[in-house]
């Protein structure tokens, strides 16, 4: 290797503002991660399997989750955590990884499931835009839905389960990945 100069070659010194912007952003709170669903309602009773991932849809392993109400909200686990609903009312999950933290909401209702609730949200990535969800082809381990979203540097497909957790996210046309075959062209989001 030839030295230019200085101590630094240009590739030693691209590696190194990288390294220092990175953490950089990280020490100022960026969230890298996500807990997934990023909302729930459930009945008094139930249970639902949340999981902190990264942008596209990877566990994040050594989580600490914390829940808002310990009496209300039964938690076990580790990397994925379930709680179970002991109580009615509005109550926050947090977690945090060495890449970062995140809160997701739950809700608990008692009696019957009002008509028309929504029983998880899935999120979208900051500066996203969701524009469409998409059954999947039924399969064994497989995704159930797909949600076509914007976002700044392009559109995203989000793979998730019944339950509302992600299974992973990749932008659309990288690595051959196309959109859901019900996702027209026209449907598409334009860059300006």
């Amino acid at each position: 290797m030839k030295r230019t100069g200085g101590f630094f070659t240009p590739r030693m010194l691209c590696f190194v503002v990288l390294f220092v912007c990175a953490n950089t952003l990280a020490a100022q709170g960026t969230s890298f991660v996500v807990i997934t669903p990023q909302s729930a309602t459930l009945l008094v009773g139930e249970s639902r399997p949340f999981r902190m991932v990264d942008p596209n849809g990877h566990l994040q392993r050594n989580v600490t989750w914390t829940v808002s109400d310990p009496d209300a909200l039964q938690a076990n686990g580790a990397d994925e955590l379930t709680i179970l609903a002991e109580q009615r009312g509005d109550f926050r999950i947090s977690a945090q990884s060495k890449n970062g933290s995140a809160e997701a909401t739950v809700k608990v209702l008692e009696g019957k499931m009002p008509v028309g609730t929504a029983i998880w949200s899935s999120g979208t990535a900051e500066g996203c835009k969701s524009l469409q969800l998409v059954q999947a082809m039924p399969s064994a381990n497989g995704p159930d839905t797909y949600e076509t979203s914007h976002c700044p540097d392009g559109n995203y497909v989000t793979a998730l389960t019944a339950d509302g957790m992600q299974l992973w996210r990749r932008r659309i046309g990288a690595a051959g990945l196309a959109p859901p075959a019900r996702l027209l062209p026209s449907q598409m989001v334009k860059r300006q």
